[in-house]
């Protein structure tokens, strides 16, 4: 429940004010959730991805919307829930080819 650093600070932002707490950057988190997907897909695509990731948390700091430990957290867990998804996937997958063999 931690407040905006434009709420924390007092400073006017370029969008509108937000309702929600800043912990952690969702944006962050939803951009490297899908960079790490495309990337287990193709490498290349997802490097380019990755840089879009970077730059969408760049973009909350800038903005003032997010501290850098909602947007260091934010990537953190899209990325770790995403290979955990991808785990899961595969081991389902597995599962299904051993099952129609």
């Amino acid at each position: 429940g931690r407040m905006r650093p434009y709420d924390l600070l007092g400073f006017s932002i370029l969008v509108p004010p937000l309702a929600d707490f800043s912990f952690p950057s969702g944006h962050t988190s939803s951009s490297f959730a899908a960079a790490t997907a495309i990337y287990a897909m193709n490498r290349k695509w997802g490097i380019v991805a990755y840089v879009f990731a970077v730059l969408m948390g760049i973009s909350r700091l800038y903005l003032g919307v997010h501290f850098p430990t909602d947007v260091l957290a934010g990537a953190v867990i899209g990325f770790v829930m995403a290979r955990l998804t991808l785990w899961i996937l595969g081991k389902i997958n597995a599962s299904f080819q051993f099952q129609n063999r």
